[in-house]
């Protein structure tokens, strides 16, 4: 799926939602707009139908009047409906409660003989009983009032002259007219229900992607600065050079996790909108952030089976810092960084199937998320074992597994909204359709991730 936009139009403002083809939420604007608090309060809305009302009851009065003039005391009666239908648009009175005012005032006109086109007056209310009285009985029981009202100033008073069928008919319509409007005053009700509801969800899932990018770029990069500050403070004294090389690697951790916020909030003031200068990680740097946790002291390997440099895998070759890196795709990395630490073993390579698609840039950036969280991991709670990153593309899926050997610190107790590491990659494996497993073993502890070529960006 490729990058899109979708425009949602609350009712304050315009929503712009930018996605990548996983369906993640990049960027937005207007947020302010879209937040539910800035949403007014859910109560009566007046649509346009509604506000048609009393214009139409003064038009059927005026009609009446010029149409079929009779005596100007009878023409007052039209005072009542027109007033009972602009008391009800304006103060929201019982529809019930219009009953009264509206039948006396239409039999009061018409009792002469005179003012016919004021039946029209209970066509009217015939069709506000069906479209807003909100119990169905009483809206039809109204409308059936309104049919017995006619019949009856037809039969009771012969000299008025009543063509009572056509009105029973003129009558009749306008009721199912006002079924037409509730049911798509209904629709368009629901319909903005769920556009808000939508705008809300997608301004909270704006929130969680920038926590976990806030995770990913500051909080890795803290703990990688923190872990090399204290290895210089234990060999200080004793070791100047590796307490100098351990505050250099921390001064590169760290301008490498500002460039990497700078790029991430450049991202979020262009309202999502890459700009070319900083390209989004995946698998071909994911030699780079192994050699990175190396460096720091971290007995890691990378042990992968993609081809090419193409941005969908790793490339065939890396390098280890100590520079001991082999052609054809091996390359040793070690503990370069702790004094007196042996090297690792050398990487090795895995099988790809051959002519397997390779993963799209939404894969690449939440495989790479999910490695730098569990080796973030691995060098904070088993800085002492052995670590090993391992993908293989086959003709289906991507495999990408980070498993660790060795002993494990104990977890202090977290409160009960802790471990957002791994709450962050589940949340990126569900965006993508990914199937994650973490979770200890009984060598020490494995990240594992798959995810479906066919249905993943």
């Amino acid at each position: 799926m490729s990058t899109g936009r979708w425009d949602a139009e609350p009712e304050r403002g315009r929503l712009d939602l930018w996605w990548d083809g996983g369906g993640t939420v990049v960027a937005m604007t207007s947020m302010e707009q879209a937040r539910p608090e800035a949403q007014p309060p859910p109560g009566r809305e007046v649509g346009p139908a509604r506000r048609l009302v009393p214009v139409l009851a003064v038009a059927f009065a005026l009609l009446a009047v010029i149409a079929d003039a009779g005596d100007w005391r009878n023409g007052l009666f039209l005072l009542l409906p027109v007033a009972a239908f602009a008391a009800w648009y304006r103060w929201d009175v019982s529809i019930p409660v219009l009953a009264a005012p509206v039948i006396v005032g239409t039999a009061g006109a018409l009792w002469g003989g005179d003012f016919e086109p004021a039946l029209f007056l209970l066509a009217l209310f015939a069709l506000v009983s069906v479209a807003w009285c909100e119990h169905r009985p009483t809206a039809w029981a109204l409308v059936a009032l309104s049919v017995v009202a006619v019949l009856a100033l037809a039969l009771g008073r012969p000299e008025a002259e009543v063509a009572w069928a056509p009105w029973v008919v003129g009558i009749s319509f306008p009721a199912v007219l006002g079924w037409v409007v509730r049911r798509q005053e209904q629709t368009t009700a629901q319909l903005t229900r769920a556009r808000r509801e939508l705008a809300e969800r997608a301004v909270q899932d704006e929130r969680r992607r920038i926590a976990r990018d806030l995770h990913d770029l500051v909080g890795h990069g803290l703990a990688a600065v923190l872990l090399q500050v204290t290895s210089a403070r234990h060999v200080l004294r004793r070791d100047v050079d590796s307490a100098d090389d351990a505050l250099a690697t921390a001064e590169r951790v760290g301008r490498a996790s500002m460039q990497d916020l700078r790029a991430t909030m450049d991202l979020l003031r262009a309202d999502g909108e890459p700009s070319g200068n900083a390209p989004l990680p995946g698998l071909a740097q994911l030699p780079v952030l192994v050699a990175g946790y190396a460096e720091r002291g971290l007995d890691v390997a990378l042990e992968d089976g993609t081809d090419g440099s193409d941005g969908t895998g790793a490339p065939g070759e890396t390098d280890a810092p100590d520079g001991t890196g082999a052609p054809g795709g091996t390359a040793a990395s070690g503990r370069t960084a702790a004094p007196g630490a042996t090297g690792a073993p050398a990487r090795t390579g895995a099988t790809t199937a051959t002519g397997a698609p390779g993963p799209g840039s939404a894969v690449g950036l939440t495989l790479y998320r999910i490695a730098q969280e569990a080796l973030a991991n691995a060098a904070t709670h088993a800085p002492d074992a052995r670590t090993r990153v391992r993908t293989a593309v086959g003709p289906d899926s991507v495999m990408m597994e980070v498993v660790t050997e060795g002993p494990l610190r104990p977890v202090p107790p977290r409160p009960v909204h802790g471990h957002y590491g791994l709450l962050g990659m589940r949340e990126r494996a569900e965006v993508i359709g990914a199937d994650l497993q973490a979770g200890p073993t009984p060598a020490g502890w494995t990240v594992r991730c798959e995810v479906p070529i066919g249905g993943a960006p």
